[in-house]
């Protein structure tokens, strides 16, 4: 009995063994699905991240066009300003020119005006002089006459006095 029990221990050992391998086939299939769980997930991550990714990319593309149309509208801003600018500069120039040449003119009429004057002045100051020579003159004639009709009355009338 002794060989009975030992195969059947044996067998008994087998078919534990049985069932732990079928244990381990059932783990190993719920390992694979879930590996293949995983594989799914993943493979659903990695097509989100290239949808994101192509999601991005077209965002930046969109944004690297959207700088460079405005890079190119600031360039266009920029040279037209630069054209004002050097207009209004043209334009500077030109008034600061017409109102140099003006300013020239009155500086001119006004140091022609000045000469005027002065020779008006000096004309006038002649004249002063002539005219007080000739006042002083006229005074000393009157002086002169006053003095005669002075004696000219004295004269006459001592010969009012001597004949009357």
């Amino acid at each position: 009995m002794s060989e009975l029990s030992s195969r059947l221990s044996q067998l008994r050992q087998w078919l534990d063994d049985v069932v732990e391998a079928d244990k381990l086939v059932d783990n190993i299939g719920d390992l694979l699905g879930q590996r293949n769980a995983l594989r799914a997930q993943l493979a659903e991550l990695d097509a989100e991240i290239m949808r994101k990714r192509q999601a991005v990319e077209q965002e930046v593309a969109a944004l690297d066009a959207d700088l460079a149309t405005r890079q190119r509208a600031f360039a266009d801003e920029l040279a037209r300003m630069a054209a004002q600018l050097a207009e209004r500069d043209a334009q500077i120039v030109r008034k600061r020119q017409a109102v140099e040449q003006e300013v020239a003119a009155l500086e001119a009429d006004l140091a022609s005006r000045q000469r005027a004057f002065a020779d008006e002045l000096a004309r006038m100051e002649e004249q002063t002089a002539a005219a007080k020579a000739e006042h002083a003159c006229a005074e000393n004639d009157l002086r002169d006459l006053r003095m005669r009709l002075d004696h000219t009355q004295a004269v006459y009338e001592e010969l009012r006095r001597k004949f009357a």
